[in-house]
């Protein structure tokens, strides 16, 4: 698997696994943050180092599994077995 990944499509398959990365942290950590902010009416400024020790860890886990499943797509088409024909 690790000749794979240095081959071009390779390449190509973790350029997007990090875009996807990148996308997943900005969203799920706005959301995330943003969305504790409003429902509890608590400014970030009176968050504990607990709760953002916290509320990273999930946005972290959810930003893996996010990545993990829209990458699928992609390790598909770049990783995966090429047809002869075309």
């Amino acid at each position: 698997m690790l000749e794979k990944l240095r081959t071009r499509d390779g390449k190509k398959f973790i350029a997007a696994a990090v875009i996807l990365f990148l996308i997943a942290l900005t969203v799920i950590s706005r959301v995330t943050f943003q969305g504790v902010v409003d429902q509890y009416n608590l400014p970030m400024e009176k968050w504990t180092h607990t709760m953002f020790i916290m509320q990273g860890a999930w946005v972290l886990i959810y930003t893996i599994v996010f990545t993990f499943i829209t990458s699928l797509p992609f390790a598909f088409y770049f990783l995966g077995p090429k047809d002869d024909r075309g």
